[in-house]
């Protein structure tokens, strides 16, 4: 939504999720965000809320790339067809791909997408 008015607009993404239901650790890492937790918690007075996830009996479970992947898949599928569509995928490819040939070939194809 566009922010229309003279003012700063904030926007903050906040997850709710029942202790008792499968919690995939890595989403309470900051990866991708401008601060790591220690930074985050440097001005802190107090550490009780701090990892407060640490402390709590969570079962947990794997993040499920399926679906990832499966994007992925198309995202290479359009790059070697030279179909500029591919761009966000290889982008986001390259920026946050943990394997290392996956985001080369995805900067390959990127380098060779014609240019908007």
């Amino acid at each position: 939504v566009p922010n229309r008015s003279d003012r700063l607009r904030m926007s903050m993404d906040v997850r709710f999720q029942r202790v008792d239901q499968p919690f995939n650790f890595d989403n309470a890492q900051s990866d991708g965000q401008p601060f790591a937790w220690e930074e985050i918690y440097g001005g802190w007075r107090s550490d009780a809320l701090q990892y407060y996830w640490r402390r709590l009996p969570l079962s947990a479970k794997p993040f499920d790339r399926q679906w990832f992947d499966k994007r992925d898949a198309l995202g290479f599928e359009l790059g070697e067809a030279g179909d500029p569509r591919a761009r966000s995928v290889l982008q986001r490819i390259v920026a946050r791909d943990p394997d290392a040939d996956k985001r080369a070939r995805a900067q390959t194809l990127l380098d060779a997408l014609p240019v908007d």
